[in-house]
């Protein structure tokens, strides 16, 4: 579906549960009906930089495109559908994304640093099939509850279990000390240093930030062979900024 290609079936409880006790919104529905959390991976900025009509931007460009693809889609295939949630939902609509996340099985949500990571990975090593598939490029995009139960449906969730727990310690350590200086007037470099400092951490580390994304990761510095599933720096300035100069200069 043009770059929407992560999706992680569940049941329904695996969230509510959560959400009833962090007094959260519920999803609509039973406990076991069958729910299913699309994300996007890089593959999504060609067919959206090609549909885009720059004369006429929306205020949210991108997500107006995932939402008209879910939607047409949903309507071809003709399924019940009890609910539709996205990203930027409120109030009584709201879904903790990223904690449905890594509950779904889509991918692992590491706290101290707050991002998704689709995959097993390791900083030291080249990224392969074997090891990594998307890895932190992926944007979640909606959760969808259907009106009907899958009976020999089984759940398994293998992304709640942390590939690398290393240094987690030192690292939220190393991130309150990265936080606290982009509160401050400091320079890229004065950043970066401590941004090699988290990298350094008991030798290898699996975790990405988006500070990393933006400054670091987008020249592929430390890591090769992942043309294939990298943000562009373009895509990896607009998911952070949203900039929409970034998409009027889209080739």
């Amino acid at each position: 579906m043009s770059g929407m290609e992560l999706f992680k079936s569940f049941p329904l409880e695996v969230y509510n549960n959560y959400a009833k006790e962090s007094d959260f919104p519920l999803l609509p529905g039973k406990g076991k009906n069958h729910c299913v959390l699309l994300g996007n991976t890089k593959r999504l900025w060609g067919p959206f930089i090609q549909s885009l009509d720059k004369s006429s931007m929306q205020e949210h460009p991108i997500n107006e495109f995932c939402f008209g693809l879910i939607h047409q889609k949903l309507k071809k295939n003709d399924l019940p559908v009890l609910d539709v949630r996205f990203p930027d939902d409120k109030k009584e609509k709201f879904v903790n994304f990223q904690k449905i996340c890594h509950l779904s099985g889509l991918a692992y949500l590491n706290e101290n640093c707050h991002l998704c990571v689709h995959g097993n990975y390791n900083l030291n090593l080249v990224f392969s099939s074997s090891l990594a598939e998307f890895g932190p490029w992926i944007a979640l995009r909606a959760v969808i509850v259907f009106d009907f139960i899958l009976p020999d449906f089984k759940y398994s969730n293998d992304a709640q279990i942390n590939p690398f727990p290393e240094g987690d310690v030192k690292l939220r350590q190393q991130m309150e000390k990265f936080y606290q200086l982009l509160k401050k007037e400091h320079t890229k470099s004065e950043i970066n240093d401590v941004l090699l400092e988290v990298r350094n951490i008991a030798g290898i580390v699996s975790i990405f930030t988006p500070f990393e994304l933006f400054f670091i990761v987008q020249k592929g510095e430390f890591l090769t062979n992942i043309n294939e599933i990298k943000y562009s720096p373009e895509q990896i300035s607009y998911h952070y900024t949203k900039d929409k100069q970034i998409l009027f200069n889209a080739p």
